[in-house]
């Protein structure tokens, strides 16, 4: 373009007014989404590979303590004028155990869930469970009154040896028990996780688990693999060599061979570590996250992240309802402000870790294209055949999917790229 030097056409506001059209008068009061994450930092019995803030509590219910603290935060948050402008798009209990809570827990909470917060018609409401005595039929039939349509059930292995040796506190049997109850109440949505790298797992016996989970044929499978973190349980036992873990490059080997398996049999990835059945049984919560939808976490230890700021409550349980419900303020003990840079990247390692990602949607919030902003690093990706570049997508190839939380450091800020949580070295 070339100046016009005429001191024309005083500029009081960009784009000039001749771009505003009334198809764009939809956008003017959509409220943007918004997920709630609600953690119960309780359990029967912390399992010996848990990283997770927990307190083993055995038979006993859920603090009423603690459920006090979390529906006073919910209310400190109801206040807000720009939490309630927000259109909930999913509700997720994690944990810990969230089944641990009692049928009157949840009423109390999930009441308090639709008074403080504005729900979408369509709002996903997810619980995690363990496939133990409190996720009984009573409890599934109740949530699904409170139209659960997720529920996530931790198996980890399908060999009660390889169970016992992780410390984890149910059996092969407590799990089919748990997914036919679930299956009963007609639980529109049910995701088994699996667990590769455990101690004590074969081949045979890891692909067994495999198999005969998509036997089952549940809408989701997750695999996660176990990370020995050092504030493990399970640290002690690798430190003295009463276990040991198998390589990195086994542990890849064996994830192939399972991936290839579950993909063979017709579920489709959803992201580099879960698949389900169709798109529609996509994890709603994770899903929106990921695409940058704000997430507000009630409960010790959770985290946040609002106008790309990342932040977390008090860890620790004592203090956090100390502060609620004595102080009377929100439980938050830090926080980190993304720089502009930073929420590029976000968008990008998990739109990557997404599998398909639709790279439109970038440029609508950015308002640059990805590839101006990240194509040399994803140039070479696509040269080490860890992803496909189209005009309007970036998809992960089956290489990428194995090595998905690797190849994404590449976007990392220098100095943030060789930042990992202490953890035992598998050789």
């Amino acid at each position: 373009m070339e100046l016009t030097l005429a001191r024309e056409d005083f500029i009081n506001q960009y784009p000039p007014s001749n771009f505003l059209s009334k198809k764009d008068l939809q956008s003017l009061w959509s409220p943007e989404g918004f997920n709630l994450y609600v953690h119960i930092p309780y359990c029967h019995k912390k399992c010996e590979f848990c990283y997770y803030k927990a307190v083993e509590i055995g038979d006993e219910p859920v603090p009423d303590e603690y459920v006090q603290a979390l529906l006073r935060e919910m209310e400190l948050y109801s206040g807000n004028p720009f939490i309630r402008s927000k259109k909930t798009s999913a509700v997720y209990f994690g944990g810990g155990t969230p089944t641990k809570l009692t049928g009157s827990q949840i009423n109390k909470l999930m009441a308090k869930v639709k008074e403080c917060f504005n729900l979408a018609s369509d709002y996903e409401l997810c619980f995690e469970a363990r496939p133990g005595l409190e996720t009984d039929e009573e409890k599934l039939r109740l949530l699904r009154e409170h139209n659960l349509r997720r529920l996530s059930l931790g198996l980890q292995s399908m060999d009660d040896e390889v169970l016992s040796v992780n410390g984890r506190n149910h059996s092969v049997s407590d799990f089919t028990k748990a997914f036919e109850l679930a299956k009963k109440v007609k639980i529109p949505s049910i995701n088994i996780d699996i667990m590769s790298g455990m101690a004590g797992q074969s081949l045979d016996s890891w692909m067994d688990t495999v198999e005969k989970v998509i036997e089952l044929h549940p809408e989701n499978i997750t695999i996660y693999k176990l990370e020995a973190y050092l504030n493990i349980i399970m640290f002690k036992k690798l430190r003295s060599k009463d276990i040991k873990l198998i390589s990195n490059e086994e542990e890849a080997d064996y994830v192939k061979q399972g991936f290839k398996t579950i993909l063979h049999s017709g579920y489709l990835a959803v992201t580099n570590f879960s698949f389900s059945i169709n798109e529609a049984h996509n994890h709603v919560h994770r899903k929106m996250v990921w695409a940058g939808e704000d997430l507000l976490g009630i409960g010790a230890s959770a985290r946040s992240c609002i106008n790309d700021v990342l932040f977390q409550n008090e860890i620790n349980i004592e203090h956090y309802t100390k502060r609620i419900l004595k102080d009377g303020e929100l439980p938050i003990m830090r926080a980190y402000d993304f720089s502009p840079r930073e929420a590029m990247i976000q968008r990008i390692v998990f739109g990557l870790k997404s599998m398909n990602y639709e790279t439109q949607p970038f440029y609508d919030e950015f308002g640059v294209d990805v590839m101006t902003i990240f194509g040399n690093e994803l140039r070479r990706l696509q040269e080490m055949r860890f992803v496909q570049i189209t005009d309007t997508h970036i998809m992960l190839t089956f290489e990428g999917m194995v090595y998905a939380d690797d190849i994404v450091r590449l976007f990392y800020l220098p100095h943030q790229q060789k930042s990992h949580m202490s953890h035992v070295f598998r050789g």
